[in-house]
């Protein structure tokens, strides 16, 4: 080794004192001992190269990190950090750049929030604009308004509708039966008013369905149930006198009586008069 020229520590400026085995400087350690005695550490080639750390010597020979082998403190600003230093180095950076990131995201959610809060208070500075009067509570109180005018409409609608259908039954029952009222009367307590409406008009023929049924199960209430007595006697000619006419009812007489009594009345001639009938 005496022939070689021994290489200069890049930071330092010291000569290495000799080489390894596979070829790496063994350089001098400053402040490791007084006068000519000189503490060695080891090196590998990639810290040498850049400059960043000196290590002692082993027994091993691997090149890894270690003490000096006298055990001293290097204060020197010099000294190389070593695999311990570089990695508390490390983690400090990796601290900082964590730091960093928490940073700016705290910083982008704040600028988030306020942006929001920004939102909400211009949507509530325009609202009162958009209502009718200030005290309009929202959305929630205009759909119950709503709702209850929709209810409202629906119900005089109906109540239009069941006129329509009661003066439309009383129109066509006035030409077949005794009284249109009783009529009007049994037809809408049997029926619903949906059954004479076909949408919103009037169904004339489920009327005269409704009215040809009720008559069927009521003969007593239609005109025609008398046609058959109009003519009395045989016909052996000439007129004849008979008894004087029977006292005649009226309408309102009629509403008061019962069914039975209301045959009765038929068959005694007593609402000829009403019906326009001749005897």
């Amino acid at each position: 080794m005496t022939d070689l020229t021994l290489p200069f520590h890049p930071r330092t400026g010291l000569q290495a004192i000799g080489l390894r085995r596979n070829g790496v400087p063994i350089w001098p350690v400053l402040g490791g001992a007084e006068d000519d005695d000189v503490i060695v550490s080891d090196a590998d080639d990639d810290a040498a190269d850049a400059g960043i750390g000196d290590d002692s010597d082993d027994d091993s020979g691997d090149g890894d990190a270690g003490a000096p082998d006298d055990g001293k403190d290097d204060d020197s600003d010099d000294k190389p950090l070593g695999p311990k230093g570089e990695k508390a180095l490390q983690a400090e950076k990796d601290r900082r750049r964590e730091a960093d990131r928490l940073r700016r995201q705290a910083a982008r959610e704040r600028d988030e929030a306020l942006a929001e809060l920004e939102r909400l208070r211009k949507a509530a500075e325009q609202k009162p604009a958009d209502g009718d009067t200030a005290a309009d509570k929202g959305p929630d109180l205009d759909a119950i308004r709503k709702e209850a005018e929709e209810q409202a409409k629906a119900a005089v609608k109906a109540e239009v509708l069941r006129d329509r259908v009661s003066d439309k039954i009383e129109v066509i029952a006035a030409k077949r039966a005794q009284d249109p009222d009783v009529v009007r009367t049994l037809l809408l307590a049997g029926n619903e008013i949906a059954d004479f409406l076909d949408g919103d008009k009037i169904d004339a023929e489920a009327i005269k369905e409704a009215l040809d049924e009720l008559l069927e199960k009521k003969p007593y209430l239609a005109v025609a149930a008398q046609s058959a007595k109009r003519f009395q006697g045989s016909g052996d000619g000439g007129a004849r006198k008979g008894p004087q006419k029977p006292a005649q009812l009226t309408q309102d007489d009629l509403r008061r009586m019962s069914p039975e009594q209301i045959v009765q009345a038929q068959d005694e001639g007593r609402f000829d008069d009403l019906m326009g009938l001749t005897r």
